[in-house]
């Protein structure tokens, strides 16, 4: 278990260093829900990034789909993120907390989709600022 937890601070470390414009999206397969939760949590806590929202979306078994989505405070709601990628792979999910989602779909076809779409609508919850 420590071991997996360093394997997933490394990871997330790494994930977080290619963000774009504090925006994380990522394909992870082979990882049960939970595995992909916990990353999603450690990339969105990654210090000194300057993350935002993290997407994450992959197939654990092959025949279904699994879907996090982790904001930071005041850029949304992750639910309604989550909802929407769900529905592209036929499923749902989402819950009550506005910064945590998971949600999942048995269309693993359509996994390419979701992902852009994830990538989407996590990119239009971050604010565009002008520099003077």
């Amino acid at each position: 278990r420590r071991l997996s937890q360093q394997v997933d601070n490394y990871l997330a470390s790494e994930i977080a260093g290619e963000s774009e414009d504090g925006v994380v999206v990522a394909r992870f397969d082979g990882r049960p829900q939970s595995a992909l939760r916990s990353l999603a949590l450690a990339v969105r806590e990654s210090k000194g990034k300057g993350i935002k929202a993290v997407g994450l979306i992959g197939t654990p078994d092959g025949a279904s789909v699994c879907i996090v989505v982790a904001l930071t405070d005041g850029l949304g709601n992750a639910g309604a993120v989550a909802r929407a990628v769900a529905q592209v792979v036929g499923g749902k999910g989402g819950g009550k907390d506005p910064l945590l989602a998971v949600a999942g779909g048995r269309d693993v076809g359509r996994i390419n989709d979701a992902l852009d779409i994830l990538r989407s609508r996590l990119r239009g919850t971050i604010p565009v600022t002008s520099t003077p």
